[in-house]
């Protein structure tokens, strides 16, 4: 949906989650999307889902008693709002970090976190797919894995790109974390890769961005270790 739209949402979404604290009270509200100033302002909107979203949000108030007034600012000057409005991308989702530490402690000490977000990163340094304060690259695929131990969790339509990379270069170091699909191309010729592969059952991973994958607490996970034989910190030495 459009970003007015999922703004003018997050507005009544806020309201409803903090009913006991708005309740009979006066609200003012900082908003730095024009849209959602001019609907709340002006109490309408031409888009019949815009409209509609209103309404719900009026509901809310009057439920409430709740007077609410909205003022324009500037994104500039909404730096905190605006950098956790931003911090997971569409559809993250990421490993419990419980069971990512388990799995430096136990397979191999990983450098750096190839397909993450600021939300999902598990590690200080980590690439992002689109560019984002923090991120140490963008694009994972023009960086160099050589010299590095890769934490490679993809989400499931990169994993052929991973396959490829792995198998095109063949310097490179990782620990791919992919669902247990045994029926895709991709899962047999990263089982061809690998030194190694661990397996996890459905429930290690976590929802971040309210539209992840709906049956994502069923997948089971596999850890395919992709080390070419090298030696590497292991077997209970934690990683700094």
């Amino acid at each position: 949906m459009h970003i007015t739209w999922r703004e003018l949402r997050a507005v009544r979404l806020l309201a409803e989650h903090y009913a006991d604290v708005l309740r009979h009270r006066r609200v003012l509200l900082w908003e730095d999307n024009t849209g959602v100033v001019s609907i709340i302002t002006n109490m309408v909107s031409r888009s019949p889902e815009l409209m509609h979203e209103l309404r719900k949000l009026l509901d809310v108030l009057e439920m409430l008693d709740c007077e609410l007034s909205v003022h324009y600012i500037k994104s500039a000057e909404n730096k905190v709002a605006d950098y956790f409005s931003r911090i997971a991308t569409p559809r993250d989702y990421s490993l419990h970090q419980g069971t990512f530490d388990t799995i430096m402690e136990t397979v191999a000490c990983c450098t750096v976190d190839a397909f993450a977000s600021a939300a999902t990163a598990r590690l200080p340094r980590y690439w992002t797919l689109q560019p984002e304060p923090g991120a140490d690259a963008t694009d994972a695929f023009a960086q160099r894995w050589e010299g590095e131990i890769v934490w490679a969790h993809p989400q499931p339509w990169l994993i052929p790109r991973v396959e490829q990379y792995l198998r095109e270069h063949e310097a490179a170091r990782a620990l791919v974390c992919v669902p247990t699909w045994p029926h895709e191309a991709w899962y047999s010729q990263l089982r061809a890769l690998a030194d190694e592969e661990l397996s996890l059952p459905p429930g290690v991973l976590q929802r971040v961005a309210f539209d992840a994958p709906q049956r994502l607490e069923s997948w089971a996970m596999t850890i395919f270790v992709v080390l070419r034989g090298t030696a590497v910190p292991r077997l209970g030495t934690r990683c700094v």
